[in-house]
């Protein structure tokens, strides 16, 4: 498809969305526009057509794209915590926000928040192996913060109660309770 009949799609996308009111038309040329050439502003206008439209799989899928598309990490960073946001709380799909929130790291390896999030979400999947490497993560990043000891602490002890009564892990247990009594 020629540049021509790209302008031709994008210019009826407008004439749909903003004079005849269609958001669903729009969408639709805009689709064959992004799936042609996937530029930031065809997917940044086909994201905000499939949220006024409350479509929240397509709105999700247009922000994977335009996510998967940029070069500036703290734009990808937003755009995939947006995508985890709806996922898990909107749509409820938690393996899909578990996918988002790890690319959310991808981008900021040192969010500790996400890192909590995506623990909590790893655990209540009960993929507790995944669940216990967050967690040493997030104990490690915890750790680099001046006097936040205590908590590192408490992270230690939680990294063994998990070790302990999910992964039936008794020696990395009581590696982890030490390390807490060598701390106290």
């Amino acid at each position: 498809m020629g540049q021509a009949a790209l302008d031709v799609r994008r210019r009826l996308a407008t004439l749909w969305s903003d004079r005849l009111g269609k958001p669903e038309q729009a969408a639709r040329w805009l689709e064959e526009v992004a799936s042609q050439a996937p530029g930031a502003e065809v997917l940044g206008a086909l994201a905000r057509i499939y949220r006024k439209l409350g479509d929240l799989p397509l709105l999700t899928t247009a922000l994977k794209r335009l996510a998967q598309g940029t070069t500036a990490p703290g734009a990808r960073k937003e755009l995939w915590l947006e995508v985890a946001r709806i996922t898990e709380e909107q749509i409820r799909d938690r393996d899909g926000a578990i996918e988002a929130y790890r690319q959310v790291l991808s981008a900021d390896p040192d969010d500790l928040p996400v890192m909590r999030l995506l623990g909590r979400l790893l655990g209540m999947a009960e993929r507790f192996e995944e669940q216990a490497e967050f967690r040493v993560r997030e104990i490690a990043l915890v750790e680099k913060r001046p006097g936040f000891e205590a908590e590192g602490s408490e992270l230690r002890f939680r990294l063994g109660r998990l070790r302990q009564d999910r992964l039936g892990d008794t020696a990395g247990a009581l590696e982890a309770y030490r390390e807490v009594l060598a701390r106290v």
